[in-house]
């Protein structure tokens, strides 16, 4: 009996875990960011990882002058008026776009959770999200211009 009892423990505990990590599991797998120096390739299948330190959210994209990349970021935390309020007073931005030698390009800035461009060429740019004390994920998609 007492052997039944945690057997049926352990088969519960184990239900418990699957179950948990079959829900993760299904919502798709994320891809973590790279450094400045070696940034990870966007992905427009799966979701792209947002963590606090943004040293590691450096996201690197193949753009073209015929079609527009739209970010859609899902933060754990809303902006508030305030934090939106002191990137547009400081002239910051929650997404920062560089070209391939990593100079900004500073006619892309946002102070939302949301970011669409059109590129003047096509070529290789470099994407570091920054969103202060915050973190997720965004999923980025193209559509034709």
């Amino acid at each position: 009996m007492n052997i039944q009892i945690k057997l049926l423990s352990v088969v519960v505990v184990i239900h418990f875990i699957v179950g948990c990590g079959g829900t993760e599991s299904t919502s798709g797998e994320r891809v973590a960011g790279g450094t400045a120096s070696a940034p990870a390739q966007m992905s427009l299948d799966a979701s792209n990882l947002i963590v606090k330190n943004s040293y590691y959210n450096y996201f690197q994209y193949t753009g073209s002058s015929d079609r527009k990349l739209t970010l859609e970021s899902v933060l754990d935390w809303a902006i508030t008026a305030t934090t939106r309020m002191e990137c547009q007073q400081s002239g910051d931005t929650f997404i920062a776009v560089y070209d391939k030698q990593m100079n900004e390009l500073s006619q892309y800035r946002t102070c939302t959770n949301t970011m669409t461009i059109e590129f003047p060429a096509d070529g290789t740019y470099n994407f570091q999200i920054k969103y202060p004390g915050n973190e997720g994920y965004f999923d980025a998609h193209t559509t034709a211009l």
